[in-house]
């Protein structure tokens, strides 16, 4: 309502209307109500995750969907430690992942094997772990959940940085939203002294100051002229940007490298490991790959491409050489073949100029001494070879993995360790302009960048035999004793995020 500011009897009365904002009504408040209940709540749930840690829980960060729904990726879980004789069948577990050494799984037990180790299963798997584990690999049992809070950690791991932008978007219009309120008599105090009148000189012009419109007398300026006028809300916004700082970076926590999870209570110096795909079929067909097969047929002499493109592979000699969907995959659900190292592989159907820009990727699981192939090119489609494979995958006697090319000169790349331990691997070789390189379980074990070309001939790629005459250490036997999965050519050399992402979807 109108006030009347009195300056001296001798002067004229001036009339003061009092601000009317929006921002004073209920609407405001309860916006500003709801935005710092959200606030209140997440801070809630990230501080949630992060105490258990001080009593000795283990703290882990979702990194795939092998528990959905229970657990989903982007959730934090604390997990108690636990004695072994106190495991029950129907708890979650985190433990040492039996399959990638040095990381974690976290997963239901769900049987105790005749030998005393635990059978595990991710509720959203349709089959159990391939491979048990002892009582003492455990570290504790999922006792705590906060939903969402590390989605922040899991996107940046999984290389998707623009997905945080839409989030922080909204967590600094939550921040802004927490402060829109501004009940009138607050607005009065602090631009007027209880009264809506501003402290700036003026020669009786009106002013505007949002929506309040002042007209001040000649002798009241005079006597505050001293006093500037002074913006009330860049200290409120520089405050948002803070918040938002100091609540991104309590997100951004160390961790240890995991499958499905990263422990972020026992070494800081590790890093993160997430996948990208849920499965491991989603990340290779992602890629667009030219021929892809996964290798789990019950029957049938066909090698079905699952890349959608329809160029089905042939077993050959017919079923007699390799016995499959019989072996469990890395990926825990599908199936895959096993070769039998005498006569056993897979022909392509499509015969195709040698290219000189392209991937090949497989998994395998081997004992062998005699090495052999596990993918090549050849200048025919079965039988023997009329020239010299080229741009072959191999495995040596010793046990190297070796990737090879001839375009007048044998070049190649190899693995340090050996892979024929018993255990899966996925082996990545792409020859581009940028040259030759070799991954091993999704990290570069080799390159060589002077050699960016093959033999130019044309013919048709191999699953599991070629040729191969002239390259160092040939193997014993050109044909591969092993378990074959997801056997894959692409068009193109992946990068090496492609090759981790591939390798992480079997976490």
């Amino acid at each position: 309502m109108p006030v009347a500011v009195v300056d001296r009897p001798t002067e004229p009365q001036v009339h003061v209307t009092r601000g009317s904002s929006w921002r004073g009504g209920w609407g405001a408040l309860v916006i500003t109500a709801l935005s710092r209940a959200a606030l209140a709540m997440l801070a809630s749930l990230l501080l949630w995750s992060i105490l258990p840690v001080a009593i000795g829980w283990h703290t882990t960060v979702v990194m795939s969907n092998s528990m959905a729904p229970q657990l989903r990726t982007g959730d934090i879980v604390a997990s108690r430690p636990v004695a072994p004789q106190d495991l029950r069948v129907g708890q979650v577990l985190l433990a040492d992942d039996p399959d990638h050494a040095g990381r974690l799984r976290m997963h239901r037990f769900v049987a105790v094997r005749a030998d005393g180790r635990l059978t595990l299963r991710g509720d959203a798997n349709r089959t159990d772990d391939s491979t048990p584990i002892s009582r003492s690999a455990v570290h504790g049992v999922a006792s705590l959940r906060s939903p969402f809070i590390g989605k922040p950690v899991y996107l940046l791991r999984t290389h998707q940085a623009a997905a945080l932008v839409p989030i922080l978007a909204a967590l600094l219009a939550l921040v802004s939203a927490a402060f829109v309120f501004r009940p009138d008599d607050e607005d009065d105090d602090r631009e007027g002294g209880g009264l809506g009148v501003s402290d700036a000189a003026a020669t009786g012009t009106p002013i505007s100051i949002g929506t309040t419109r002042v007209l001040t007398p000649t002798g009241y300026a005079a006597r505050h002229a001293a006093t500037p006028v002074r913006p009330r809300r860049t200290g409120r916004l520089v405050l948002v940007g803070l918040s938002v700082c100091a609540i991104s970076a309590g997100l951004a926590m160390p961790a240890h490298a995991a499958s499905a999870f990263s422990d972020t209570t026992t070494n800081a110096a590790d890093t993160w490991s997430a996948a990208n795909y849920f499965s491991c079929a989603n990340a290779v067909q992602a890629a667009n790959p030219y021929y892809f097969y996964p290798l789990g047929e019950q029957s049938g002499n066909a090698a079905v491409d699952a890349s959608g493109n329809g160029r089905n592979g042939t077993y050959q000699p017919s079923r007699a050489g390799a016995t499959s969907g019989t072996t469990t995959s890395p990926c825990g659900t599908d199936r895959a073949t096993t070769l039998n190292g005498s006569s056993g592989y897979v022909s392509t159907p499509t015969f195709v100029a040698g290219p000189n820009t392209f991937s090949l990727e497989v998994w395998f699981k081997t004992t062998t001494t005699r090495g052999g192939v596990l993918m090549g090119f050849s200048d025919t489609q079965t039988g023997a070879a009329k020239t010299a494979g080229d741009r072959v995958l191999y495995i040596t006697n010793a046990g190297q993995l070796v990737f090879g090319v001839n375009p007048g000169r044998v070049a190649y790349v190899n693995t340090a360790g050996k892979v024929n331990d018993g255990t899966w691997h996925l082996a990545t070789a792409t020859l581009s302009s940028a040259g030759m390189r070799l991954y091993l379980d999704g990290q570069l074990a080799d390159s060589d960048t002077t050699v960016t070309s093959g033999r130019s001939f044309n013919g048709y790629f191999r699953i599991g035999d070629n040729d191969l005459q002239g390259f160092p250490a040939a193997p014993t036997s050109n044909f591969i004793n092993a378990s074959v999965y997801n056997a894959a050519l692409f068009g193109s050399a992946l990068t090496a995020a492609q090759v981790s992402a591939h390798y992480d979807a079997a976490s």
